[in-house]
């Protein structure tokens, strides 16, 4: 899952905002980390959800049917998926999109002793410009997926995968929220183990 996924479970959860983005920034034994406990579990459901994200089996049946590009479909798939979790926000949550973006924004604070400068720079850059509620927009995911495409050893061009949503995909996103609800879900059950273990 991208961003606004990872933020609207950490906030179905009741946990850290930060440590739900910090799973994309660290590496290593979580429990060996010299972090907070709060950010350990963030950091720990932070995998969990994407691994159970990556063996769902709507999610497998979507990346089969991705027409180029199928070795980046969770790429694709995670950054569509914050798409419709955005056109739709209302049916996941009280607040509006924009409401729960500002939020967000205001509930991930800066600490430059725990944080690397590339966390603390993504955290600028998505408040400055942001991110969250800018999802909505079909045209800025095609954009998202172009920066992604520049990072990647060897460029391709995931923007093309929006072209195909536009056309003809979306229709197969139908069961888009039988997967999120399965999804919340687990993070639910899974954010209560880890609580419990900490």
């Amino acid at each position: 899952m991208n961003y606004l996924a990872h933020l609207h479970l950490a906030d179905q959860t009741d946990t850290s905002y930060v440590g739900s983005l910090l799973g994309d920034f660290v590496k290593g034994n979580v429990a060996t980390m010299a972090v907070p406990t709060d950010l350990k579990i963030g950091i720990q459901l932070h995998r969990l959800v994407d691994s159970f994200t990556d063996q769902h089996p709507i999610v497998l049946d979507l990346k089969s049917k991705l027409p180029e590009h199928r070795k980046y479909g969770g790429i694709i798939l995670d950054v569509l998926f914050d798409y419709l979790l955005a056109k739709n926000f209302g049916q996941y949550h009280p607040m509006a999109l924009e409401q729960f973006s500002a939020h967000c924004y205001d509930n991930l604070p800066v600490d430059n002793e725990i944080m690397s400068p590339r966390f603390i720079q993504t955290i600028s850059n998505m408040k400055q410009m942001d991110w969250l509620t800018s999802y909505g927009d079909i045209d800025t995911i095609k954009r998202v997926l172009m920066r992604i495409s520049t990072r990647l050893t060897r460029p391709v061009a995931l923007e093309n995968a929006v072209d195909w949503f536009r056309s003809e995909g979306a229709i197969e996103f139908n069961n888009f929220d039988d997967f999120y609800c399965d999804l919340v879900a687990y993070a639910q059950r899974e954010a209560h183990r880890l609580a419990d273990r900490y």
